[in-house]
């Protein structure tokens, strides 16, 4: 049970933080589309 919850915090983790990343990357994308 504890390595299955420690599992999906993991995988939470990642998908927040790739979440972010991809904000990210889209965020940059419009600032150079705007600035161009």
């Amino acid at each position: 049970m504890s390595e299955v919850a420690r599992n999906l915090g993991i995988n939470a983790n990642t998908l927040s933080r790739w979440k972010r990343g991809l904000q990210k990357q889209i965020w940059l994308r419009k600032k150079n589309k705007t600035r161009h």
